[in-house]
This record gives C-alpha cells, sequence and structure tokens, in this order.
C-alpha cells in the first residue's frame, strides 16, 4: 500500500503484497514486543486464492524500504457479504513468543551474572537478546514458579532501571530512556495536524524515601537503608514514602529514589500528537525511544521530548504517525521538570531552528 510519501511491503513466504486496504503498526520505548494489523480485501485483484496469511506465518514489514516489524501472523479472520469479501490480520514481532513463553531453565537461579547474560541463558526460543548500555552484575536472582521470560526480564529492568524495547528485527533491547537517536523537529503549523498537551502535578512529590534493608548482614547499616531524592518544583510539603521489597543495597536505594522522582516529573509533561506521515522531515521513521523537539505556541511546548510510543496507520485518506511523548526523565534520560514555555521549571533544550535534528 502506498500514498504520495510512504509505500508499505508486507513480505511473506509466499512473497511480497502491497494491496492491503489499511496497515497499521504500533511500537513503544517501554515495550517488549511491536504490533501489526492489516485488512485486506480480494476485490482488488482477484487475490482469493493468493491471500493466505494463516497465523504463525512469518511476517516482514518495511516503509520506503525501512524495516519496521519482523515477526509472525498471530490472527486471521476472513469474512464476506454480498459485495465484499475481507481479510483482518494481526501479529506481533518476534519478542512476542518472549512474552507469551514460560522461563525454562535447569535450576531457575542465576549468581554474578548480568541482566543481559540471565536473558541470554533463558532465551530458548532464539529471539535474540542485546544491550547498548553498560550491565550491572546481579548477586542472585531466582526465576519464579511458571513466570515467563518477558515477567522475569520486566523484574530485572524495573530493579536496575532499564527497559525491554522490542526492535525492527524482532529482537529485545536492554537499554535506558533516550538511546533511540533523533527525528527533526515537530513545529506547530508545519507536520503537526492535531495535537493535545497535558500538565499535571498530580503525582508529584516533594521527596520520594526508599527504604529497605539487606538480606544479610545484622549491623545498622545492613537494616536500615534510606536513600531520598528531592523534587524541588514541587513547592509545597509532599512526600512520599517507598518500602523497597527483598535485598537492597544503598546504592541501589539511591538509583530507585532518584528513579522514582525523575519518572513522576517526566510525566509531568506529555503530549499526543498526529503527523501527516510515518516519516519527519529528514526521511526517518519516528523513533520510539527517540528524542523530538517540540515548538507548539498553542500547546504551550517548547521543549525537547521522548517519543514513548509510535502508532503508524495508512488507509484511504493517507499515512498517519501517531505520538505520544513524555520529558526523557520518564525513562532514565536528561529532562528539564516542569517546564515548557508555560511551565514553571527552566527549559535548557536549545529553540527550534527549523534545521533537521536528524
Amino acid at each position: 500500500m502506498s500514498d504520495q510519501e510512504t509505500f508499505v511491503e508486507v513480505s511473506t513466504e509466499g512473497g511480497m503484497f502491497t494491496a492491503f486496504q489499511k496497515v497499521a503498526c504500533q511500537y513503544a520505548a517501554h515495550q517488549a514486543a511491536r504490533a501489526f494489523a492489516l485488512t485486506a480485501t480480494d476485490s482488488q485483484d482477484g487475490l482469493d486464492e493468493a491471500w493466505n496469511f494463516m497465523p504463525g506465518t512469518p511476517v516482514t514489514i518495511t516503509a520506503n524500504g525501512q524495516l519496521i516489524v519482523t515477526g509472525y501472523i498471530d490472527k486471521m479472520s476472513p469474512s464476506y457479504d454480498a459485495t465484499n469479501h475481507h481479510i483482518e490480520i494481526s501479529g506481533r514481532s518476534k519478542s512476542a513468543d518472549t512474552v507469551d513463553s514460560s522461563a525454562e531453565h535447569d535450576t531457575n537461579e542465576f549468581r554474578k551474572k548480568t541482566p543481559l547474560a540471565i536473558l541470554q541463558e533463558l532465551d530458548k526460543q532464539g529471539v535474540g537478546f542485546k544491550s547498548d548500555i553498560p550491565q550491572p552484575i546481579v548477586e542472585y536472582f531466582r526465576v519464579n514458579p511458571g513466570e515467563t521470560i518477558f515477567a522475569a526480564g520486566d523484574r530485572l529492568a524495573r530493579k536496575y532501571q532499564m527497559l525491554l524495547q522490542g526492535m525492527p528485527d524482532g529482537s529485545i533491547n536492554l537499554t535506558t530512556g533516550a538511546t533511540g537517536g533523533d527525528n527533526a523537529p515537530l513545529v506547530e503549523g508545519v507536520n503537526i495536524i492535531s495535537a493535545e498537551a497535558c500538565f499535571d502535578q498530580t503525582n508529584g512529590h516533594s521527596s520520594y524515601k526508599v527504604r529497605g534493608q539487606r538480606n544479610f548482614g545484622h549491623d545498622r547499616k545492613s537494616l536500615q537503608i534510606t536513600s531520598t531524592a528531592k523534587d524541588k518544583s514541587v513547592k509545597r510539603n509532599r512526600p512520599k514514602h517507598i518500602h523497597q521489597e527483598g535485598d537492597i543495597d544503598q546504592g541501589t536505594a539511591d538509583k530507585r529514589a532518584k528513579h522514582h522522582r525523575d519518572r513522576q516529573q517526566g510525566e509531568s509533561i506529555s503530549a499526543n500528537i498526529k503527523s501527516q506521515s510515518w516519516f519527519d522531515s529528514a526521511g526517518q521513521l519516528w523513533k520510539a525511544n527517540g528524542l523530538v523537539y517540540v515548538y507548539s505556541p498553542m500547546l504551550k511546548l517548547d521543549m525537547q521530548m521522548l517519543i514513548k510510543s509510535v502508532n503508524l496507520s495508512q488507509y484511504e485518506k493517507g499515512s498517519f504517525a501517531d505520538l505520544t511523548l513524555v520529558q526523557p526523565q520518564t525513562f532514565g534520560g536528561a529532562g528539564t521538570g516542569m517546564g515548557g514555555s508555560g511551565g514553571t521549571g527552566s527549559n535548557t533544550s536549545k529553540p527550534w531552528t527549523g534545521a533537521s535534528s536528524d
């Protein structure tokens, strides 16, 4: 399927197909699997025999030659009436096997290994785990009975403030916020069709205090581990106390307190923006976990933001990208706090100049 800017190809073992009524792809910074959906009809080219997209069929989707999804069909739903024969197809990237499959390991226990090494050892499906950030050493980790590979990985990722991000080739990347690259700016009156923003301090707190204790040791330092991170943008006295279940050391407590502060601060500004293309002005697909500068006086936004999720769609009206944006510190990137052109904090990002940032 194609319009003036976007040519989408769906490849299977049976060949390459482009005659779709609708194509949609979805991916996000914090999701381990990508998703896709297709609507086809045999009335266009008499493709009644050619359309054989049974569940389990391998699929690759590209747009203008750029890979978006490598995965499998989960569901095919044919239907017809007196005039039409429609086929609804949906599926996910290869990493869906990690999301759905129970973890299998001889002992279910790991000692002194990195999260990446643990997940690579659990990856019996051949999905492929990789990382673009330094990996910590995990002293001890145990897979819970019946736990999926993703659930085990998610526990590790949360503890060490990492993301499990589904990639175009079907693999999973252990990463942190704002590592997806840059997109060219989103500018009011240029490439923004519609938009909404939200400035919300409902869940903001003046301080985040993490408390816990070590599983080993009986001295005071081991039994009374405490760390506090303050948010200066919250002027009222609004403390939040977080009890850490399980083993925790001082360094982990410090990171956890900062993580809670940064996440709440980052989500205090969010936006949903629709753009008229799957690509930015530099010809790059919109990048989940990537950075984009947003200039919109009506939204009171003049700042760099992180693309949390991307929803791409193409149908008879054209090609569109629906982007969910948050501040970079939501996922561990550098941020500015409650700000924007109408906010109360500072904005250290450079103003938009009209040039591509790719």
